[in-house]
């Protein structure tokens, strides 16, 4: 069972840029109406048989992090209970004490 797993932390190299093309996967960020589903489990499970490698699975968010090749965008999509996969982006934010431009 999926929630049994210890979902770690990723890091590496490889999430450095989740989008860049010379990348064979892209990370993935896929949202879940868990009132819809079944449970987040059971998607995330069927996201794995689509092709995502599960990373982490946050319950509270309804929220599942993982990669898959690009052209798997729409079948992750499609699992039941899916409400969108996004791919991770990453944000910077100046410091507090940084000049404002």
């Amino acid at each position: 069972m999926l929630g049994a797993r210890a979902w770690g932390r990723p890091s590496g190299p490889d999430y450095a840029d989740p989008m860049a093309q010379d990348e064979p996967t892209t990370a993935w960020i896929v949202t879940v109406d868990v009132h819809r589903s079944a449970s987040l489990d059971a998607v995330a499970s069927a996201l794995e048989d689509c092709g995502l490698r599960v990373d982490r699975v946050l319950p509270a968010a309804g929220v599942v992090h993982g990669r898959a090749d690009r052209d798997r965008r729409e079948a992750l999509a499609a699992v039941d209970g899916v409400t969108s996969v996004d791919p991770v982006r990453d944000v910077s934010i100046a410091p507090p004490d940084a000049d404002v431009q």
